[in-house]
């Protein structure tokens, strides 16, 4: 199936549910096959793909994946400067330099005979890893695991442990835990920075699975997103936001502004970004972060108003796209929109909207409007709901609370006549001159 966009007049009968939607018009099988696994919902990025912004660490034999404005990944930096703690380094020496292998802690049965227990450190199970380090400190600190387990006393076979609760994770739990030594350093670890956490949370908000049972989780590394451990619709409202973003094909896809995304709405435990502002992000971000999320939720919020068909879309939300605009630029005013809902006073916004759809308008134009009777729709008593009931008092609140605002007179002056400009409209339309 090859997906097309949806025309802006296209109307979903209601009874198909926004997740049959999304569904239906999300691409399974041709949608980045080099680096999207429909089995599992995971993007993993290619850095040959000119599509997608994300490159390969600078260092020698370093595969981990960052932002292509950046130079080394995480660990590298740390490990930087450590060495050029220790000595003069030059950075230059540092990125030719090949990475060291890391150690991965693979499984495999514990080394003491019959232990039905998986290896965690040393090729012992933790318990007996346990007893091996209280015989170095107190009998022979030279005595290696091999000669221990020659020399250890035969005990009975312990119990085998349940597997770590974390999928995937080839590892033991402990006797007092549902986790396994590494994952519960882990918990341990993020517990601390989040008050109440429970390990039931942490599975499912934080920690990511491993890939297979033989090696730790790449996620991360790879900068990738794994839209299965989000929750329904989230992980389909993306995916079908991405996709929308690839046919336009204006912009690549930044892979680790969409992990980045992904990490703060799983841990939120986000079901969907319906209706958000910039998928609810609250937190300062970069211009071109902005602009990601802001296209992520445009694509979201238009389809479902095309979901829920134009008769089920509030009027007092206008999208500048679905106005007669008065511009040079080609880009949509795709995250624009003036809302009419917030103004408190039902005449003012009925004003604004014969206003704005009266003719052709300049993005400018309604943006220093909007800002206008907002500021003077803020200033107007509660009680004046019928305008005859106004008074010069009344305008002369709303030019104050305007002339409060700014102290730029060339912006004040722009603001009243935005004021002016309804009130001469309204007067002359028949329809609205009440």
């Amino acid at each position: 199936m090859t997906i097309s966009p949806i025309p802006n007049n296209a109307s979903v009968p209601r009874v198909v549910s926004w997740n049959e939607f999304l569904n239906v018009n999300i691409d399974f099988s041709d949608w980045r096959t080099d680096e999207f696994d429909s089995d599992t919902l995971t993007l993993v990025p290619d850095v040959t793909n000119p599509r997608t912004l994300v490159k390969n660490c600078d260092r020698t034999g370093c595969w981990v994946r960052i932002a292509q404005n950046s130079k080394i990944c995480a660990s590298c930096v740390t490990e930087f400067k450590n060495a050029k703690s220790q000595k003069e380094l030059l950075y230059e020496q540092f990125v030719l330099s090949v990475r060291p292998e890391r150690a991965r802690l693979r499984p495999g049965p514990c080394a003491v005979c019959n232990c039905p227990r998986t290896a965690s450190s040393k090729g012992l199970c933790p318990s007996h890893g346990s007893a091996y380090r209280q015989y170095v400190v107190n009998k022979d600190q030279n005595a290696s695991v091999e000669n221990w387990v020659r020399a250890r006393k035969v005990t009975p076979a312990l119990q085998p442990l349940p597997r770590c609760a974390v999928e995937r994770c080839p590892f033991d739990s402990k006797k007092k835990s549902p986790l396994c030594v590494t994952h519960s350093e882990r918990y341990q670890k993020s517990s601390r920075n989040w008050k109440g956490l429970t390990i039931d949370i942490w599975l499912d908000t934080i920690v990511e699975p491993y890939v297979d049972a033989t090696t730790g989780s790449p996620y991360a590394s790879l900068a990738a997103t794994p839209f299965a451990l989000l929750r329904e619709p989230l992980r389909w409202e993306l995916l079908y936001a991405l996709q929308q973003r690839d046919l336009e094909g204006r912009s690549g896809l930044n892979a680790i502004y969409l992990r980045i995304l992904y990490l703060k709405l799983r841990a939120a435990s986000v079901e969907s970004l319906v209706g958000q502002e910039a998928c609810g992000w609250d937190a300062k971000m970069h211009a071109n972060m902005r602009g990601f999320l802001k296209s992520i939720q445009w694509h979201i919020d238009e389809g479902h108003r095309q979901w829920l068909g134009p008769e089920s879309q509030d009027p007092r939300l206008v999208l500048f796209r679905d106005l007669d605009l008065r511009t040079n630029r080609h880009t949509q005013y795709k995250t624009r929109a003036l809302d009419l809902r917030k103004f408190s006073h039902e005449w003012v916004s009925d004003s604004l909207l014969g206003w704005v759809r009266a003719t052709s308008r300049s993005p400018g134009e309604i943006s220093i409007v909007e800002r206008a009777w907002k500021i003077a729709d803020a200033a107007i008593p509660q009680g004046r709901h019928d305008p005859r009931d106004l008074t010069i008092s009344d305008m002369d609140l709303a030019i104050r609370a305007i002339l409060r605002h700014s102290d730029n007179p060339q912006y004040q002056k722009k603001l009243i006549l935005g004021i002016k400009k309804v009130l001469e409209h309204v007067r002359a339309d028949e329809r609205l001159r009440h």
